[in-house]
């Protein structure tokens, strides 16, 4: 069974994601978009916003490392707006952007989005947790 979600894009109007589940399972990271002074904010307070950005970065590419082998579909929410052609390997990771206006609230939407594609397991994490593994 193939899923059809609503997301259409700007540019032609039509449907552009579609795909077939792999799994039942669905691993959700959560990110922010890799942007000078938009990451790691309390850090950055500290080292300064250039040294806050470049650890962020590295950071995602951990996650990206460590997320790639997991058997389950995969599922990248941004928190502003969907990236092409970044770290997350469009082929192996299905890009979404996060809605509600608190974190806690994101993660209930992200997870009923999730549930209501016919996933039957899903977790969430972000992508800036060190010790992720």
């Amino acid at each position: 069974m193939g899923l059809l979600n609503k997301n259409t894009s700007e540019d032609s109007g039509m449907v552009t994601d579609f795909y077939f589940p792999t799994s039942k399972k669905a691993l959700i990271i959560f990110t922010r978009n890799p942007q000078l002074g938009k990451c790691k904010t309390r850090l950055a307070n500290v080292i300064g916003d250039k040294e806050a950005l470049e650890i962020y970065i590295s950071l995602i590419k951990q996650t990206v490392n460590i997320t790639r082998k997991v058997t389950a579909d995969k599922f990248v929410f941004y928190v502003d707006s969907i990236q092409k052609n970044d770290f997350w390997d469009d082929a192996l990771y299905r890009k979404k952007v996060q809605t509600g206006n608190n974190l806690g609230v994101r993660m209930h939407n992200a997870f009923t989005d999730i549930f209501e594609s016919g996933y039957q397991k899903a977790v969430i994490v972000g992508c800036d947790i060190y010790s992720l593994n």
